[in-house]
């Protein structure tokens, strides 16, 4: 249950430092073997419980769909599922190395531990600015998407050769921009709304990546209260130890809470 009634202004927040092993662990958890063909960066891995697990340490993330099976049957879901900031870590593998502007993540569809999970990027527009968008999509098995979005990376290089190199160069700052963003899925699946938050959607503005040993506190705001439809709007945010944003956003859950049964 939610920590906090929900109240128009109300917010939530949590302090984490990112150490050496929490990088490393979501590094694992989604590291996969990316491949190139057809001006398109495909990399593939099973999502299972390890990787769950490790995610779910690294950022603070316990909400008890992802660990409580007798929690999470009782869920629209019937059963566990994997986060959706763990999923969208394997999208950095196959944006390759840029300076990552903006990302936006739709979960369409649950991802349960055992799930082979393969990520897409594919360019689909160059600004006169520089700024290249591909677009993302995760799939699972049978080829229905899990994950839809686009990012908005400025490469140094020309954005094919990027992509080529995409499995020699992941970006590991886009990777540890989606761990610190992974606060902000702790804060909504613990703190507010609480146990029974559903992930829709979260659209991030990275003004930087954080370094190794940085304390970074995510937080959440709600903007909109939920109507019939029980979606909550809220505004979300990564802050360094000054209060300096490393990135800003915008997410959209489904608060849907179950009612436990209390049958012995």
């Amino acid at each position: 249950m939610a920590t906090k009634p929900l109240r128009l202004g109300r917010g939530a927040r949590l302090s984490k430092t990112l150490t050496a092993d929490d990088i490393h662990a979501f590094a694992n958890a989604v590291r996969a073997e990316v491949r190139y063909f057809e001006s398109c960066a495909v990399a593939s891995r099973i999502i299972d419980d390890a990787s769950i697990a490790a995610f779910g340490a690294a950022c603070g993330d316990l909400n008890k769909v992802h660990f409580d099976d007798q929690f999470a049957s009782q869920t629209r879901f019937k059963g566990r599922i994997a986060h959706g900031m763990l999923t969208a870590g394997l999208i950095p593998q196959v944006v390759g190395k840029g300076d990552v502007r903006a990302q936006h993540i739709k979960f369409v569809r649950p991802v349960r531990p055992g799930d082979k999970i393969t990520a897409r990027a594919k360019v689909t527009n160059v600004s006169p600015t520089g700024i290249t968008r591909l677009d993302t999509v995760c799939v699972n098995e049978q080829d229905k998407p899990v994950i839809t979005g686009y990012v908005d990376v400025v490469y140094d290089a020309h954005h094919e050769l990027a992509l080529e190199q995409a499995a020699a160069s992941p970006c590991f700052d886009h990777l540890n921009g989606l761990l610190a963003a992974g606060l902000v899925s702790a804060v909504l699946g613990t703190k507010l709304p609480g146990d029974g938050t559903i992930y829709l959607e979260q659209h991030l503005v990275l003004q930087r990546s954080p370094a190794v040993g940085e304390m970074v506190t995510g937080g959440v705001r709600v903007e909109k209260m939920p109507g019939e439809d029980k979606l909550v709007n809220l505004a979300t945010f990564c802050l360094d130890e000054a209060n300096e944003p490393i990135s800003t956003g915008y997410a959209v859950v489904m608060f849907d809470p179950p009612v436990l049964s209390t049958a012995a």
